[in-house]
């Protein structure tokens, strides 16, 4: 009975043992392989968004800002070219006023 148990668990473990040789092989990248992911930007700038350094557009700095315009950080937009506001009407068609008196995207 010792020697059965014994090549049953000798027998999972070279099954356990290849089953996670054959995932590793799967996830891996062949060396000198190109990978086909593309690098994340470094700001949350999308191809709709205002370009960078314009209004409502992504910064990096206050001098990245054109028209007196502040770099802003926002939680969910990152940073953004930005000035401030009491009421949506004076950040324009694409913004809204914040909480914080801030024209943001919408």
């Amino acid at each position: 009975m010792a020697g059965s148990t014994t090549r049953f668990w000798a027998g999972a473990m070279l099954g356990m043992g290849l089953c996670g040789a054959l995932v590793l092989a799967l996830h891996t990248t062949p060396a000198g392989a190109a990978t086909t992911a593309d690098p994340i930007p470094a700001t949350d700038q999308s191809p709709v968004d205002p370009p960078f350094g314009a209004y409502l557009g992504a910064c990096k700095t206050d001098s990245d800002c054109s028209g007196g315009n502040t770099c802003v950080s926002f939680n969910k937009r990152g940073n953004r070219c930005t000035h401030a506001c009491q009421q949506d009407a004076e950040c324009g068609a694409a913004g809204r006023c914040t909480k914080k008196n801030r024209c943001s995207l919408r």
